[in-house]
């Protein structure tokens, strides 16, 4: 596909020059940012569909000053205060970095590019034992419970069932409770389809969902539900 001669193809790190210039000339003007998630980059890698960088970026806390720079070109949530004994010092939360070395750019020499070494990989054991078989209910309501991490398509399934039961008649409430993706933040969803509509909570308390579809393993797992709010003197919905 060609572009128009009016339009350019410009790097991310322009973004900001590429405002002003939008921002001064009259009339409409169009800006598309067309970038991979770095959430789906890491998951393309952990599928092996996408190149894992051989190398990491650690800092140096005896060397690092903690002025934030680093933070401030990146604009990267891993990228983290630390309170050392050596005072605030700033540290790279390996489990969340998307390796996309943007915090690099920051004036500072305290950064380190690490080769991890590599090891065999775990594989998971068998169940201990087989788990029961579901008890089908034929109540007139269904609470359905969606645990995932954001990017993993929660709330887009929870809009489908929402709809699909709608064209079928039914009555359907949904509650989503979002969470950060890059910090691998919590997302969760409870869907309510019936008959008539729901009497009570939408969202599902201890041993009151019908269905599970786990979307992450941790969330899935999880034995009781997060309360999100409680006021004082009235009883927890959860």
């Amino acid at each position: 596909m060609e572009l128009a001669p009016i339009a350019s193809v410009r790097h991310r790190d322009d973004l900001p020059e590429v405002e002003k210039e939008l921002a001064a000339i009259g009339g409409v003007t169009v800006l598309i940012h067309d970038d991979r998630c770095a959430a789906e980059e890491r998951r393309l890698r952990k599928r092996g569909k996408l190149p894992t960088p051989a190398q990491k970026v650690h800092i140096n806390e005896r060397v690092c000053e903690g002025c934030g720079d680093c933070g401030d070109v990146s604009t990267c949530l891993s990228v983290q205060p630390v309170e050392t004994e050596y005072g605030r010092k700033t540290r790279i939360h390996q489990a969340s970095c998307n390796t996309d070395l943007s915090c690099l750019k920051g004036d500072c020499p305290s950064f380190l590019l690490v080769e991890p070494g590599t090891k065999e990989q775990r594989k998971a054991p068998a169940p201990p034992v087989t788990p029961p078989e579901p008890v089908i209910s034929h109540a007139d309501e269904t609470l359905i419970r969606m645990p995932g991490i954001g990017g993993t398509g929660v709330v887009t399934v929870s809009q489908i069932l929402q709809m699909a039961a709608h064209l079928d008649g039914l009555h359907a409430t949904g509650l989503e409770q979002t969470g950060l993706a890059q910090k691998g933040g919590p997302v969760v969803s409870d869907v309510r389809i019936g008959k008539r509509p729901p009497a009570g909570h939408v969202r599902a308390s201890r041993g009151s969902a019908d269905v599970l579809i786990g979307f992450d393993v941790l969330g899935g797992r999880r034995p009781t539900p997060r309360c999100p709010w409680r006021r004082p003197g009235v009883p927890s919905p959860c």
